[in-house]
């Protein structure tokens, strides 16, 4: 039995993507690596505003390095044909537990500042 390696992996049943479709899609990619790669190096940079900010979600700034090193690693995985998939997968995970991390912290502020959070902050205490 021989075994074709040359072959393109496309599926018997599918067409191969077109020259312009192949193109706008490693465009794209390079975008979005070039973007995580600016939000990764500059949590583990140590810019100002990012540590203001974790600080700001009370996760600690270890929280800041892993997310950091997590998001340069994805954005490396996004321009290796084999490690493409895993590096999205990487990249939408890590993106979405600091999504929640922020949506959380910005509902506990919120309600802190409500209209009756702070009505029952100037109430007076009458526990006896």
């Amino acid at each position: 039995m021989t075994t074709d390696y040359n072959a393109p992996p496309v599926c018997p049943a599918r067409r191969p993507l077109s020259k312009g479709l192949n193109i706008t899609g490693w465009v794209l990619q390079g975008l979005a690596a070039a973007a995580f790669l600016a939000a990764g190096g500059s949590k583990l940079a140590a810019v100002p505003a990012m540590v203001e900010m974790f600080a700001k979600l009370g996760a600690g700034q270890w929280f800041r390095y892993v997310t950091g090193a997590l998001e340069v690693i994805g954005a490396f995985a996004l321009l290796v044909p084999r490690a493409a998939f895993y590096g999205a997968v990487l990249l939408a995970t890590t993106y979405l537990l600091v999504s929640k991390a922020t949506v959380t912290d910005t509902r506990k502020r919120i309600r802190s500042r409500s209209l009756p959070g702070m009505l029952t902050s100037l109430t007076p205490n009458r526990a006896k």
